[in-house]
């Protein structure tokens, strides 16, 4: 049995200035790679392993491929999962289309391919040519193939019995990730690649959001649990022994069944330097409360406050929370930054309320409520 995992490239300039862009060898842009690299944390964080890859020759597809696989796994590039051939129409600029792109694309079912351009059932012919190649010739292990938007909607057709042409209309956007399974020579209708529960993975300009690995336990035993700065405002520390960072980050893994758990691990640069959580919904009031920790290495870059201002709006806008509060010692300046940077509001001050190690601290509590 192998699990093939089909994925659009990245993001590329031609993309982002909405030109029609085919057979053109585009490279991926700054937020082509980002996307790249949030679709390899994706796949890492179900622990996936990707054993084999095949490419579109395209440049942008093979570097989307490259960065989810490493260096480890050799990329093969086959002509049969090239972009649809737009011939005439390569580059044209779909701010202002020709009236044939309009219909064409108004109407994928219906309407046929302007002249000089690839027909939909070709695409569709070449791509399942490639996959009954696979088919009789069954890899060991899963596989990725990386090609492009037309391409894999013919992929996606040619697998699905009854799609009738629904996935033309579909929006494929950059490094939308799809699976298929082949076991003993029958593919199964491929479906999205999405985390399952609250914790999905998030992505700024900056960091990626992603669910806890067993592997982070070391991390944070290492930069976390030893450090007591991490602790200085808050008083417990579930990272102290390598064993309890263990336990927490099984807990972690443990509880990404429950839609209503959410705890991230922040990743910059491929590294974990934080974490962030939101503990204890409470059904009645609608709120849940939310927590945030960036190694001290990182701090003073920001990180903190673009990790909580991506958690708040996930929460509340499409997780549905109406209140999301948090508190902080009111000697604790970065974190009392870091909430009101990210468009918290102080609801009270409980004077004397924080007993941390003998020392007393008046406790700020915030709140952000959905707009």
């Amino acid at each position: 049995m192998s699990n093939i995992y089909i994925i659009r490239h990245g993001q590329t300039n031609l993309n982002k200035n909405q030109v029609l862009q085919g057979r053109v060898d585009e490279p991926l842009n700054e937020d082509g790679v980002r996307q790249a690299k949030a679709a390899a944390a994706l796949l890492r964080s179900l622990d996936v392993s990707i054993d084999q890859v095949w490419s579109s020759p395209l440049q942008r597809a093979q570097d989307t491929a490259a960065i989810i696989v490493g260096e480890n796994v050799p990329i093969r590039t086959d002509d049969r999962l090239l972009e649809m051939d737009y011939g005439p129409f390569e580059g044209t600029d779909l701010t202002s289309p020709p009236p044939e792109i309009i219909r064409f694309f108004g109407d994928f079912v219906n309407q046929p391919a302007p002249e000089g351009m690839e027909s939909l059932s070709h695409v569709t012919q070449r791509l399942g040519g490639f996959l009954e190649e696979l088919r009789s010739n069954p890899p060991e292990g899963d596989v990725l193939i990386s090609t492009h938007a037309i391409a894999m909607k013919g992929a996606l057709e040619y697998l699905t019995p009854d799609a009738g042409g629904s996935y033309w209309g579909k929006h494929i956007k950059n490094c939308d990730v799809y699976v298929t399974t082949l076991e003993d020579g029958t593919y199964t209708v491929p479906v999205p690649v999405e985390e399952q529960g609250g914790t999905v993975q998030l992505q700024t300009d900056r960091l990626i959001l992603r669910r806890h690995k067993g592997e982070d336990a070391e991390v944070l035993f290492r930069n976390f649990g030893l450090d007591p700065k991490m602790f200085e405002y808050s008083g417990w520390n579930p990272y102290a022994t390598l064993e309890m960072a263990k336990e927490t980050v099984c807990q972690f893994i443990e509880n990404y069944a429950d839609e209503r758990f959410y705890g991230w691990a922040v990743e910059h640069g491929g590294r974990l330097i934080g974490t962030v959580g939101a503990y204890d919904y409470n059904p009645e009031t609608d709120s849940i409360e939310i927590g945030c920790s960036i190694e001290r290495e990182s701090w003073g870059r920001g990180f903190a406050g673009e990790a909580v201002s991506a958690v708040l709006d996930y929460l509340t806008r499409q997780a549905g929370i109406w209140n999301v509060k948090a508190w902080c010692a009111a000697d604790n300046i970065a974190s009392m930054k870091v909430m009101e940077k990210a468009g918290m509001k102080r609801v009270s001050v409980e004077p004397g309320a924080l007993e941390i190690d003998g020392h007393k601290f008046d406790k700020l509590n915030y709140e952000f409520c959905c707009s």
